[in-house]
Formats: C-alpha cells, structure tokens, sequence
C-alpha cells in the first residue's frame, strides 16, 4: 500500500502526488479527513487513487501529527505500507528498493527517513563511520530490469536521530499490530504531550 493524507488546503498536492505515482505506473490511496469538492476527488480517481476516510478527532484537531492514528486501519491489512507526504514526488517505482533493503536487513520492520547531512557539509570525517561491507544490490534480484544498483545500508538510528522526517515511512506487513500500537501511542503523545494535556 502507498498512501497519503490529505485536506482541503494540501489536495493540490495529494493530486499531484497521485498523479505522479500513476505516471510510474502505480496506484494509490489517499486519507481524507473531510471531503473535497467534487472536481478533485474525481481527478484523484482518475489518477488511479483510491480515497479513504480519516477523519479521526487526533487528524481534525493536528491533521500533521493525527495522521498516524489513521495508519492502524491500513496497518491492518496485512500488507506492507509505505507512507509518503503529498509533497514527494515518487520519480521511479520505489518498491524495488524497499524490496532490497528488507533482504540486506531482514529484521528491520519500521524505516523512516532522516534529512541528515553527514559531516554537516564540511571534509572532517564522519562521526559514525558507513559499514565498511556497504551492501549494494542489484534490482535485477528482484526481477525489476535497471542498470541501477543502490545502497541499502542503514544509518545508525541514534546518531541520526536529530533529523528524522516522518515525510516517508516504510513499515512491513508481518510487524503490523506492533507498528500499530507505537503510531497510536505516538500520535497520543504529539496530540495530547506526555503530560496528557491536550496541545492546542
């Protein structure tokens, strides 16, 4: 599953999203928190997107950080989801790559992006040092035809951990009940803050 979220002011961005999933030949859902005028829901169908309701009180009161309690009902479906801001624009099939990451590192269930930048643009050397085995793979293992091979070693999460981007997440099928017990205990805690009192 590729999914979105999406509200009346951000659906420029959900339709284009969804139309750039489908030029690389994929298809799409995207979560609604209201429903939007009738012109656009129609273009996001035609765009291979299929909508679904999330209009949780969590996504009507922080639609940023509520998102994540509409993931559980996707997380259900057994399937692997990959979810995505409205602002990436996807320019080639990602599967694959996810594909090679989950065989080079078979235990991780939950990727999330960072927006590090290693050695903070400078020449000194890196604080925590790449694998010196970094894995490339071939897409071709996976029977995907590229000229394209990719790395897929992972970054140490604690040293990169002041720049995670919740803008794309990865997160396998057979982790689904765990990741969704830690999304809903996460979007609590944005919503309501460790001391429980709501966030306005």
């Amino acid at each position: 599953i590729i999914a979105t979220f999406t509200n009346v002011d951000a659906s420029m961005f959900a339709l284009n999203w969804a139309r750039q999933l489908q030029a690389i030949g994929l298809r799409s859902l995207i979560g609604i928190a209201t429903r939007l005028d009738h012109d656009t829901e129609q273009a996001m169908l035609l765009a291979d997107a299929a909508l679904f309701c999330a209009d949780g009180p969590l996504i009507q009161t922080n639609g940023q950080a509520g998102r994540w309690a509409e993931v559980a009902p996707l997380l259900r479906s057994g399937l692997n989801v990959l979810i995505s801001d409205s602002d990436i624009a996807w320019l080639r099939d990602p599967m694959p790559y996810f594909a090679a990451v989950v065989e080079a590192h078979p235990d991780a269930d939950f990727l999330l992006s960072t927006d590090r930048a290693f050695c903070a643009y400078q020449s000194s050397p890196l604080a925590v040092q790449p694998s010196p085995k970094l894995l490339r793979w071939d897409f071709s293992r996976a029977g995907v035809a590229s000229d394209v091979s990719v790395d897929v070693d992972l970054e140490n999460a604690m040293a990169s951990k002041i720049s995670f981007n919740i803008g794309t997440l990865y997160m396998r099928g057979r982790a689904n009940a765990t990741l969704a017990a830690m999304l809903s205990m996460w979007a609590e805690v944005v919503a309501y803050g460790e001391n429980g009192r709501k966030i306005p």
